[in-house]
């Protein structure tokens, strides 16, 4: 039984990997493409007229040094390759069940020993762990690349590898803990992919453009009706980096432990729920369930906003565990306007 479940769950997931290959193949390759050529590129600048150049320089400084110290900074200007991950995954979650029922191909898995259910978490295991993991093994490539690059390239001037080993270092702090951040950014994203999995399921056509003005029009009339703001507090910490970038391994559990991840998975399995229940009225009127679960989503939101007494503005992204206050010109976690 268990083999059967086993070649089940990999033959679904097979199938979002060959179907989506520009997402989970093609797009990695152009980034790892892209950042290697722009990393050699600035090595080269770094080329000495001389043997006491400015890399020579850069190689001798790392030597003894703790390079790992300097990850973070790595980890912050890695949000090109955040965004264009989830920017991806958004697109796919997004078309994932709308495309199914556009060319009707759901009337073929339906009448397969394939449940709803089975082919909508598939399709968010797909999001949630495998294009991470394919983008942090793009990044583990490029790293690889970069440090056999800078050796070649100093060993072909003369300038000794002092450095070598604290780079290697360097890179694969960095490498971790930005892929870290990609996972965390994947479960802190879960009410969105929720969100826009519904919507691929429910909606005749252009599944993200209703999903995108659906939850602006229920922001603003949020605020004329009600005058709070529990959306925007919710729409600024999900989108907020601050959220899932990740310093430290440490701060990696305590996060993905805290109430609001928790908050945000329950909200999200109820999207997913809503999504799978959508599905399943395919040739019914599945708007009705999106209708409903968007009608409890948003009570959910605005009584647990009220409950916690979230606060976002320009210089701080709510949420009780991790919110970032700048108008004190410092980060300061846990405190609120």
């Amino acid at each position: 039984m268990s083999h059967r479940v086993v070649m089940l769950w990999r033959g679904l997931l097979l199938r979002e990997v060959r179907e989506n290959k520009t997402l989970l193949l093609y797009t990695p390759a152009i980034l790892l493409v892209v950042g290697s050529l722009a990393a050699l590129q600035i090595v080269s600048l770094f080329a000495p007229e001389e043997r006491g150049g400015l890399l020579s320089l850069i190689l001798g400084g790392l030597d003894g040094s703790d390079a790992a110290a300097f990850a973070p900074l790595f980890t912050t200007v890695s949000g090109l390759y955040l965004m264009v991950m989830m920017g991806g995954a958004a697109f796919y979650l997004a078309g994932s069940l709308y495309s199914d029922r556009r060319d009707q191909s759901y009337l073929f898995w339906q009448s397969m020993p394939v449940s709803d259910t089975q082919t909508v978490v598939a399709k968010l295991v797909f999001a949630l762990i495998v294009v991470p993991l394919a983008y942090a093994f793009a990044l583990v490539l490029a790293a690889l690349l970069v440090l056999l690059s800078t050796a070649l390239y100093a060993l072909s001037l003369d300038i000794p590898l002092r450095g070598i080993a604290e780079l290697a270092d360097f890179l694969a702090a960095s490498v971790g803990l930005t892929s870290l951040s990609a996972m965390l950014a994947m479960c802190w994203l879960l009410p969105g992919m929720g969100w826009l999995l519904l919507f691929s399921a429910a909606v005749p056509r252009a599944p993200l453009l209703w999903a995108l003005s659906t939850l602006i029009a229920l922001s603003l009339l949020e605020g004329v009706l009600l005058g709070s703001g529990a959306i925007d507090a919710w729409i600024g910490s999900r989108s907020s980096p601050w959220q899932y970038l990740v310093f430290d391994r440490a701060d990696a559990a305590e996060r993905l432990l805290s109430y609001d991840m928790l908050a945000g998975f329950l909200l999200g399995a109820l999207l997913v729920a809503g999504a799978i229940r959508a599905r399943s009225f395919a040739k019914g009127s599945p708007l009705r369930v999106l209708a409903g679960v968007v009608a409890v989503v948003l009570l959910l939101v605005i009584a647990e906003g009220r409950v916690t007494q979230r606060a976002v503005n320009t210089l701080q992204f709510a949420n009780p565990f991790f919110d970032f206050d700048l108008s004190e010109g410092a980060l300061s976690p846990g405190e609120r306007l």
